[in-house]
């Protein structure tokens, strides 16, 4: 990567409740850090802490303003936002304003697009306001292509520009003995439970109805397997109607709430079966951890999961359906062999496809051919 300025705008930075936007983020930027030293790579960034390029103020006045502010203060010669709408505005204004720096957007997820918005003028608005923001970068990108091809049908957000898929990446990291045994006291998790985890559900809408169809699953399957637990991360705003349905339909002592957790490798490297079942997604990053941890996965067939998971091979693809979910359950705890096939190829499917070394040298490239323009 030619040496330049670079200036990576997030809503999260180092913020456990940021989920898969802040894992994405933080992995890119560390690791254009490490492979770029000659070029200074700054993080402009709304919730969290640690990076000393500045905070945003919250809120989509402060965001804009604050975001164009911060930009003429750096000067840098590209400007990287991240799935938000606030921070797309402040770089578009100031990239208007000054015709400096060159801008590329990614999307991450399919939630708080104009198109949610109830009232009709306020939804029309909104998507002007996106579609001109969109219009002032030089390249967008998506972390899969089927998020891609939702823009384009579903949200109606116009993109001429050069587009790219930018999957997320991942780097496993070793759990010390201890940590586990800790993570278990503290969630009351025995050594002979069978524990599925599904981490990072609770904070996204489309993801909570998915788990409700994982904990009913759960219900299907405590009389086969009466040491089941199932592991949820994350201290998102749909965890209290998650707590509910568990205890209506009667196994809230079989589903572990844990709230955010500093360190996702934990309750992986505790977890006999990772499940993500979602309604929608783009490309799930706590989806590709699991893969790097060797785990067999059962996932639903929604999103961009199976441009990750081949059915079969790095997992089961499901149906987001509580019959189906403990069908591929029941099949893959029979089998200890299948698990551990599963497992291992997951592994070396994100050893292969989803480094974070290779992932950002594709981002790099799109820099340097980018620089200028």
């Amino acid at each position: 990567m030619a040496l330049m300025k670079i200036s990576v705008l997030s809503m999260y930075w180092n913020e456990p409740q940021g989920g898969g936007i802040n894992a994405y983020v933080t992995g890119l930027v560390t690791m254009l850090r490490n492979r770029h030293p000659e070029s200074s790579v700054d993080v402009l960034y709304v919730q969290g802490d640690g990076d000393p390029a500045g905070r945003v103020r919250p809120g989509v006045l402060g965001e804009i303003l604050g975001t164009a502010l911060h930009l003429h203060r750096l000067s840098p010669d590209m400007i990287h936002v991240h799935d938000s709408i606030g921070l797309l505005l402040g770089a578009a204004l100031y990239r208007s304003v000054l015709r400096r720096g060159t801008v590329v957007y990614t999307f991450l997820t399919e939630t708080k697009r104009p198109v949610h918005i109830k009232d009709r003028f306020l939804r029309r608005f909104g998507t002007c306001l996106y579609s001109w923001g969109i219009g002032r970068c030089a390249c967008v990108t998506f972390v899969s292509q089927d998020l891609q091809t939702k823009i384009d049908a579903v949200y109606a957000i116009p993109i001429a520009q050069p587009t790219a898929i930018t999957y997320p990446g991942v780097e496993a990291r070793p759990v010390a003995p201890e940590k586990i045994l800790e993570f278990q006291e503290r969630f009351g998790i025995a050594d002979g439970d069978i524990v599925l985890l599904s981490q990072g559900v609770t904070a996204n809408r489309f993801k909570a109805k998915g788990t409700e169809e994982l904990i009913a699953a759960v219900a299907l399957l405590r009389g086969e397997y009466p040491g089941i637990k199932l592991v949820l991360t994350r201290d998102g705003r749909f965890r209290s109607d998650l707590e509910r349905y568990a205890r209506a339909i009667g196994v809230a002592d079989a589903v572990v709430f844990t709230g955010d957790v500093d360190d996702p490798f934990v309750p992986l490297a505790r977890a006999d079966l990772y499940c993500h079942i979602t309604l929608a997604d783009g490309l799930p990053i706590a989806l590709l951890e699991a893969m790097a941890m060797a785990k067999p996965i059962i996932a639903s067939r929604t999103g961009g999961i199976p441009e990750a998971i081949a059915d079969g091979e790095d997992g089961l693809l499901v149906e987001p359906r509580a019959e189906a979910i403990a069908a591929a359950i029941r099949r893959v705890l029979s089998d200890p062999t299948l698990a551990e096939a599963l497992g291992r190829h997951a592994r070396e499917t994100s050893l292969a496809r989803f480094g974070w070394a290779d992932r950002s040298d594709l981002v790099a490239g799109i820099y340097t051919s980018l620089n200028g323009r």
